[in-house]
């Protein structure tokens, strides 16, 4: 899937960041303490719950309990590495058969992912094995078992009547290297640091669950608030601290295919899912690609490159990951340049669906999205904000996002989409959404100006305004250029006029006269500040309004560019409404 150098090469949706603050390491050993133990004892009772239903199944409730993973596959390896397992089986062996056929019973009529049943014992009971009312994992995947907690609590209470086992829940207490709390949190500010996103999440805590399946690990909300992450047991503790990375991305993972441009990508590629076979129990496009790229971050951050694997999308993700690391694009911009890629190279033409808009965004006929105002006022100023020459309609959009963030309850806002072709001065930008700025493409600009006074029109429905809407054409570089060309050679009503990084010539006259224009440069941009100069100056002599900004920095969108626009079009909307500002 050739989404490689695209996704280094992307130019249009650069941002300048934010460093990233770290998270102190605070001295909380006791707490920790008191943690572990808690864990210890209550994942210890939930395997000797395990072991017994183990003991007294038949073959068929045997596979039930298998597929779940509440029976593990047979390790020697394992077993001669944590000798606890063997000897909690041994312990088990001495209860009676009652005790075993009733752990055996719940598990048949609860059955589920053992993971599962390791957040819901570590969530949904307190330290006296009593059922409480908290459990996020469980009552997020399983709501039905959930209800059934309070039945679980007699046996795991009564697993830790026994002796042997509570001495083995005593001996897993203590953690092996890579599980201390401090190392715990420096490899959370090194994934952080490899996201590029700021660490707003709840405190991580980690247990190594040795009498769990090997390979597995889950997920443990805590009622204070914090991460426990459960990982099973492994031959070699890289597996493990694999595993460990596993658990610790997928918090920031599933933050991020919440946010809402990830969540119309997803559903924009969701034609994808079509080709997967085997899906491992992700029943939705969702939980299976947010399982690949956690599975493919994992590798990357034990510093391991892309492995074969039975999702058939994890390589390609992999090495999608590697580039990013060599490129300036943020997380959730590659993750969307992803998800692009997968509806462009993956999916059939005729299987594709329409590329959506983010929410609340309201998509017109003509694909571009509407975000109208939450108080609605039909007053406010209309913008049009074209974007930047990239290959990837979300980064398309994510860019133009900024400028709607900015704008709030402002002023409305259409982002329309470039199309492939218009960039195809040279050969490698063929595929590049782009607006026709070549001199040759006179009808191309005519008929662009149509189709956004057809958007104008529908904008103008829904505010339930009476006369024709004069919008801002906004453009940032390629864009900028559009703007430039809408301007001066269509007959689109204009307010006023925002030119970023872009270039562009005089505009010749236009019927109801100059109107307001804000240029924005930066000075180390090696393409565009000369000409940004050069055009300030021809339109400082032909006696347009114009309003000049530069500052430090290359070809990208800086923090406070879309801020900036906004102030600008207030200003203008108010002068132009006859308003004192």
């Amino acid at each position: 899937m050739p989404l490689l150098a695209a996704i280094v090469a992307t130019t249009g949706c650069e941002t300048a960041r934010k460093p990233l603050e770290p998270v102190p390491v605070t001295d909380d050993t006791e707490d920790t303490d008191e943690l572990l133990v808690d864990v210890a004892r209550k994942t210890t009772a939930l395997a000797a719950v395990f072991a017994a239903a183990a003991q007294v199944a038949d073959p068929e409730q045997l596979q039930t309990l298998s597929q779940y993973g509440i029976v593990p596959p047979r390790s020697p390896a394992i077993d001669e590495v944590f000798p606890e397992r063997r000897a909690l089986v041994e312990a088990v062996r001495l209860w009676d058969e009652t005790r075993k056929r009733a752990a055996l019973a719940w598990l048949l009529e609860n059955a589920t992912w053992s993971t599962l049943l390791h957040a819901m014992a570590i969530e949904s009971f307190d330290s006296k094995l009593e059922a409480r009312d908290f459990g996020p994992s469980m009552l997020g995947y399983a709501p039905h078992i959930y209800a059934n907690r309070a039945s679980l609590a007699p046996l795991l209470r009564d697993a830790l009547e026994d002796e042997a086992i509570r001495r083995i829940a005593s001996d897993r207490v203590r953690q092996p290297e890579g599980f201390g709390h401090e190392e715990i949190q420096r490899r959370r500010e090194a994934m952080f640091r490899y996201l590029r996103i700021d660490d707003d999440l709840p405190p991580y805590h980690a247990f190594y669950a040795t009498l769990m399946s090997p390979g597995l690990g889950v997920n443990a909300s805590l009622p204070d608030g914090s991460i426990l992450f459960v990982v099973g047991p492994h031959v070699r503790t890289e597996d493990a601290l694999l595993v460990l990375y596993h658990e610790m991305a997928r918090p920031p993972i599933h933050r991020i295919l919440q946010t809402p441009m990830v969540a119309a990508a997803l559903a924009s590629s969701e034609c994808a899912f079509a080709h997967v076979g085997e899906n491992f129990g992700y029943v939705t496009w969702r939980s299976y690609f947010a399982e690949t790229l956690v599975r493919a971050l994992s590798y990357r951050l034990q510093g391991a490159g892309p492995q074969p694997s039975p999702f058939i999308y994890e390589v390609s993700v992999g090495q999608t990951l590697m580039a990013y690391e060599q490129g300036e694009l943020g997380f959730e911009e590659v993750v969307l340049a992803m998800l692009d890629g997968f509806r462009e190279y993956v999916c059939a033409e005729d299987a594709r669906g329409p590329i959506a808009c983010p929410a609340p965004a309201i998509r017109l006929p003509s694909g571009t999205c509407l975000f109208l105002p939450g108080r609605a006022a039909s007053d406010v100023p209309v913008a049009i904000y074209l974007h930047g020459m990239t290959e990837f309609p979300s980064l398309a959009r994510l860019e133009g996002l900024r400028f709607v963030q900015a704008a709030g309850d402002r002023i409305a806002v259409l982002l329309p989409l470039g199309t492939r072709g218009e960039c195809a001065w040279s050969q490698e930008n063929e595929r590049q959404l782009c607006w026709p700025t070549m001199p040759d493409r006179v009808d191309a600009v005519q008929a662009l100006a149509a189709s956004l006074r057809d958007d104008l029109e529908a904008a103008r429905a829904r505010l339930g305004r009476d006369e024709e809407i004069s919008s801002f054409l906004v453009g940032f570089s390629n864009g900028a250029y559009g703007v430039d060309r809408i301007a001066g050679i269509t007959e689109m009503p204009i307010a006023g006029l925002a030119i970023l990084h872009g270039g562009g010539e005089r505009l010749p006259g236009r019927d109801g006269g100059a109107v307001p224009i804000f240029l924005c440069a930066a000075r180390d941009d090696r393409w565009h500040f000369s000409t940004m100069e050069t055009l300030r100056a021809e339109l400082d002599a032909a006696g347009w309004p114009v309003e000049w900004r530069e500052h430090e920095g290359g070809h990208a969108l800086a923090e406070d560019d879309p801020e900036e626009v906004v102030d600008f079009i207030l200003r203008a909307a108010r002068e132009r409404s006859g308003e004192t500002p």
